[in-house]
């Protein structure tokens, strides 16, 4: 925001301003729907990753043009805006949804599926896990959760907390894929062994108080997977709190 062309006239952001920027220092970022494809063409683009030219204005606008409302919400979030509890059909809907998406963009898939007892007894987890070259040794991580709220006494749909964010992972990956895909196979990229992966998170919601146990059982799981490779590292936020440290194979922001 503090360079957007719609906000600031003046300078092109040169590589000092992206590095000084880089995002992969900042564990808290709060995210609205047009930042996102900022966010992630740094990404694909950040100095440490490959060299190349400064952003020039033309290209900040072209990239603030890129997202499409309607595809946005009608094709991506309005699916997601259904009441997700852990085993329910929208549960089941959203995931067919989710993975089709990244299915039809030729992303492998994969699922991190286990069981966990809970306040209402054993209950069947299942993390999304989409990966745009599964071959690279590295992975960025883009994560958010799927599910919603229990509520024993109402349906909760839990539009911001978390469809939102996964229409927007969504949007932001399938307006990208082919620049994302035409960088990952740049053979001159000093960091050509890091690819992307999108990581929805499954049973993230209490089901009674939130709780050391009866909270994120997802992000629990797939730590302690990615713990046991030596290869687990997180930065990121879920609005609440955040967590972070030393980069290794694995780097994460949380949507």
């Amino acid at each position: 925001m503090v360079y957007t062309p719609q906000a600031r006239p003046g300078k092109d952001l040169t590589r000092a301003d992206l590095i000084k920027t880089n995002p992969t220092n900042i564990h808290a970022t709060v995210f609205n729907y047009r930042s996102l494809p900022h966010f992630l063409w740094f990404m694909v683009y950040t100095p440490q990753a490959r060299p190349g030219k400064d952003l020039t204005r033309a290209d900040l606008i072209k990239i603030a043009a890129l997202p499409d409302i309607d595809v946005f919400w009608d094709d991506l979030l309005d699916p997601l805006l259904v009441s997700r509890t852990v085993g329910s059909v929208g549960h089941d809907n959203v995931r067919k949804h989710l993975t089709d998406h990244f299915e039809a963009l030729g992303w492998a898939s994969a699922v991190d599926q286990f069981n966990a007892i809970t306040p209402l007894g054993a209950l069947t987890f299942r993390n999304l896990i989409f990966t745009l070259d599964p071959t690279k040794p590295r992975r960025f991580v883009l994560a958010a959760h799927y599910d919603s709220k229990f509520f024993e006494s109402q349906t909760f749909i839990g539009a911001s907390d978390s469809a939102v964010p996964c229409a927007m992972i969504m949007h932001l990956v399938s307006i990208l894929d082919t620049a994302l895909k035409v960088a990952q196979a740049d053979e001159l990229s000093v960091r050509n062994d890091t690819t992307l992966e999108i990581v929805f998170f499954d049973g993230e919601e209490a089901f009674e108080k939130w709780t050391a146990t009866d909270s994120i059982y997802g992000a629990r799981h797939l730590a302690a997977v990615w713990e046991s490779r030596n290869a687990f590292a997180c930065s990121g936020t879920d609005g609440a709190g955040d967590a972070h440290c030393d980069v290794a194979r694995y780097g994460c922001v949380h949507v």
